[in-house]
């Protein structure tokens, strides 16, 4: 992005990765803004090469002391749901 001089002052040129720059938002955002300031020109760059991401595969998780739940420490309320205390 390329800054318009404000009162003979010209603000650095700034370079943004949009990936990196948007994040997810709610159904009700309005957007992310890049600058307040006013832009005189906005170049775009070459993409940037597409990486696909690792698949991370999860470990097996070993169970150590197996303990039966009695029903009779169990209490259900009206909709079959656990009663915590």
């Amino acid at each position: 992005m390329v800054f318009a001089k404000v009162k003979g002052v010209q603000k650095e040129n700034m370079t943004v990765d949009v990936e990196s720059f948007i994040a997810v938002k709610g159904f009700k955002a309005l957007g992310n803004q890049l600058t307040t300031d006013k832009l005189k020109q906005v170049n775009m760059m070459e993409p940037l090469p597409y990486e696909i991401p690792e698949e991370i595969i999860p470990e097996e998780i070993e169970v150590q002391g197996e303990t039966d739940i009695e029903d009779s420490n169990v209490h259900l309320d009206e909709d079959g749901q656990v009663i915590l205390f």
